[in-house]
C-alpha cells in the first residue's frame, strides 16, 4: 500500500513539474531575451545573437560587419594602398537573467593594419556590457576596448564609450 501511494505521488510530481507555464509570453530560455539583432542608436555598431545565445556577427563603428563563423576578415583599403587583417579569438556571450546583464566579449587574437609608410599590429579586446530592459527591446551598454600594439612599448590602452542598443528583429 505504501509503495502504491509513493508511486502515485511521484507520478503526480513528474506530470505537474513537466507542464509548460501558463503565463502569457513566458520566457523558457535565457537566450530568448537576447536573441536577435541589436543596433546601436546613432552608430553603425551592431551585434547578432542566435537562439542558442551565441554571437553570429558584429558590426564595428566603421560599418565593417564580421561573421563569427568566418573567424576573421581581411580587407583592402579604399584606394588599394592599405590592408586590414583581423583574426578572431573567443567571442563569449554571457547573460545573467536575474540582473538582466548581457556581456559580449570580442577578442581579436591578431590584427594588422598596413598603410603607406608603416603598419600597426597587436591584440584587441572589446567588451560590451550592460542591462537589458524589462521588455527586452533595449540594452544600455558600456563598451570597453583594450589592446596592445606590438610595435610600441605601451603595454595596454583602454577606451570606454556608452551606447544604447535597440533590438531590431
Amino acid at each position: 500500500m505504501r509503495i502504491s501511494i509513493v508511486l502515485c505521488l511521484l507520478t503526480l510530481l513528474v506530470f505537474m513539474g513537466c507542464q509548460e507555464s501558463n503565463v502569457p509570453n513566458a520566457i523558457h530560455s535565457d537566450s530568448d531575451v537576447i536573441a536577435g539583432v541589436w543596433q546601436a542608436q546613432g552608430s553603425q555598431k551592431a551585434v547578432e545573437i542566435d537562439e542558442q545565445g551565441k554571437l553570429v556577427s558584429f558590426t564595428n563603428v566603421a560599418g565593417l560587419k564580421i561573421s563569427i563563423a568566418e573567424g576573421g576578415i581581411s580587407q583592402v583599403g579604399r584606394h588599394g594602398e592599405g590592408m586590414l587583417y583581423l583574426i578572431l579569438g573567443e567571442t563569449p556571450v554571457e547573460f545573467d537573467p536575474l540582473r538582466r546583464i548581457l556581456k559580449i566579449t570580442i577578442n581579436f587574437d591578431d590584427y594588422r593594419m598596413e598603410v603607406p609608410g608603416g603598419s600597426v599590429s597587436g591584440k584587441l579586446t572589446e567588451v560590451l556590457e550592460g542591462g537589458v530592459s524589462a521588455d527586452g527591446k533595449s540594452w544600455m551598454v558600456t563598451s570597453s576596448t583594450s589592446g596592445s600594439i606590438d610595435t610600441l612599448p605601451i603595454a595596454d590602452d583602454t577606451e570606454t564609450e556608452r551606447y544604447l542598443f535597440q533590438k531590431v528583429d
